[in-house]
């Protein structure tokens, strides 16, 4: 690889898009080229002249990603071009269905009148319930209250979660694909932090079955593409020294409560996020796999560091 265009890629992944520019400055137009440049200008219209001119090159891997960039701008733009979901009087069907009312109104606006005096009537009547059984219940919540603050002797403090140190950096390995670059920040094995399942409500906590426990890796994540909805855009799985591979493509899988998801971000912007994962006592991790999206790329591997 020259050196220029080396340079000129550490400078993206470091998000110094002017840095990018500078070096290419005086560099002959090439599909490498034309690649990084899209990836620094500021201007939308450059960038997608760019990446056609990538794609219709041809040249490997570079027209196949720009190809596809391209493709998710277009579906960007059929979708941004459909109303809102709350503009339902934009979309055809409500159009249709008041071409009907205007021909007919006496038989279908009289029908809606009775229905929403019938709607109107009910609500009134319960909101009046609804308001009598509060009464009810605020009594007989305010006197159980009372009773229990009466028998609390000694105050209970909350529990700080601990928190582990980083990794060292010799032992941050990372893992590049067409998305972005995953970097392992730090392990705690097992975790003490509050952990649920993705399918319950944040106030369930989960509990390790017996004989298992969770073990909770916290990534850093840096975004390649224009926009990373759904970081790390790819699936995180662990693998451990028997063979035995624990992934959650499919299914409810363990989360922290404190922080579910990673934040979606954009082009050269580092985002963090943990992976928790129930491992049985008796085993051990030997590697994490990274199923990607990139067809060249599918599968990669990070050594576990213990």
């Amino acid at each position: 690889m020259d050196e220029l265009i080396r340079r000129a890629n550490l400078a993206l992944l470091e998000g110094n898009r002017d840095e990018v520019l500078r070096l290419l400055k005086d560099q002959q137009p090439s599909p490498e080229v034309a690649w990084l440049r899209a990836h620094a200008v500021v201007d939308d219209a450059e960038r997608l002249r760019l990446l056609r001119s990538v794609a219709d090159s041809g040249q490997r891997p570079y027209a196949s990603l720009a190809q596809a960039i391209l493709g998710r701008e277009d579906d960007f733009e059929i979708k941004l071009a459909e109303p809102a979901p709350y503009q339902f009087w934009k979309r055809e069907g409500f159009q249709n269905r008041m071409a009907k009312v205007r021909e007919d109104p006496v038989k279908y606006i009289l029908p809606g009148v009775f229905i929403l005096l019938a709607i109107i009537a009910l609500v009134v009547w319960g909101i009046t319930a609804g308001i009598k059984q509060k009464s009810e219940q605020a009594l007989v919540l305010s006197q159980t209250q009372t009773a229990i603050a009466l028998s609390l002797i000694t105050p209970v403090s909350p529990t700080p979660t601990p928190s582990l140190p980083p990794l060292p950096q010799s032992d941050r390995q990372q893992a590049a694909y067409e998305a972005g670059l995953l970097t392992l920040y730090r392990i705690e094995y097992p975790t003490t932090r509050p952990v649920t399942y993705s399918s319950y409500s944040l106030d369930n906590l989960a509990v390790p079955a017996a004989g298992s426990q969770f073990v909770a890796v916290e990534f850093q994540f840096t975004c390649r593409l224009e926009v990373c909805t759904t970081p790390p855009e790819a699936e995180v799985a662990l693998e451990l020294k028997d063979g035995q591979v624990i992934a959650y493509q499919s299914g409810s899988r363990p989360m922290l409560v404190e922080q579910p998801v990673m934040p979606q971000t954009s082009s050269g912007k580092l985002v963090t996020g943990w992976f928790v994962f129930e491992v049985p006592a008796n085993s051990a991790p030997q590697a994490i796999i990274i199923y990607t999206r990139d067809e060249n790329n599918p599968e990669l591997e990070i050594p576990w560091p213990y």
